[in-house]
This record gives structure tokens, sequence and C-alpha cells, in this order.
């Protein structure tokens, strides 16, 4: 890459850990210590920052993204359901009460949390 292909930079909260996701035409991210982030894709543009309504503390699971919500998990192993749009309303809390560092994983209608403790299989079907 050279200088002349970077569209644009952001410096400030930016996740050491948890990788950022483009949903819905919008890009979140969360800083280790729990604040998202919300920009838009094409320009860097702030569109909303905060932290997640019921869950506080540490993240360092990447973000994922099925059925039009965002799932954000914290250490303390809160599964945040967040609508899309980039305002960071908090749609649902499921508190695990186990430490949890691991991404969630997505497939076939479900949703897969590992906690220190154990392995949980969400969904519907």
């Amino acid at each position: 890459m050279t200088d002349t292909a970077i569209r644009w930079k952001y410096q400030r909260s930016v996740p050491q850990l948890p990788s950022p996701i483009v949903f819905n035409r919008v890009l979140y991210m969360v800083n280790d210590n729990g604040i998202v982030t919300t920009l838009k894709p094409d320009t860097g543009d702030v569109i909303k920052q905060g932290r997640l309504t019921g869950a506080p503390g540490a993240v360092f699971a990447s973000p994922v993204a099925a059925g039009g919500n965002l799932f954000f998990t914290t250490r303390a192993g809160a599964v945040v359901v967040v609508a899309r749009g980039g305002d960071l309303t908090v749609k649902a809390v499921n508190d695990l009460k186990e430490d949890t560092y691991a991404t969630p994983a997505l497939a076939d209608g479900r949703i897969y949390v590992r906690t220190t403790q154990a392995l949980y299989a969400f969904g519907t079907n």
C-alpha cells in the first residue's frame, strides 16, 4: 500500500484485540475497554461512540453479525445483541456469568459461544 491508497485514518479508541466488522454499511469496532465506535466505512466519519448499555467491562472477542443483529461478547460473559444502524441500540443482554474471551461462531441459525467453562449453542431451530 502506498500513501495515495489511504482513504481515511482513525486513531482514537482503536481496539488492540477485537477485529472490526462492517455490517449494513456501518463499520463497528469495540476496543478492549468496551467502548464501541461506529463509523461510515466510505469516509471514516463517526456515527456514534459509547458503551454497550447493560454490559460494561472489557471486550476481547470480535463482534459478529447475523439475522439483522450484531453480537458483542464481554469478558464477563454477557452476549449483547445490538440492532443494526450504528446507533448502538441494545435489544437484549444475555449474561452467561462465565469469563469469555473467544469470538462467537455463527452457523445454520445458531450462535456458538465458548466460555472458559463450556461451549454453548443457541438457536431457534
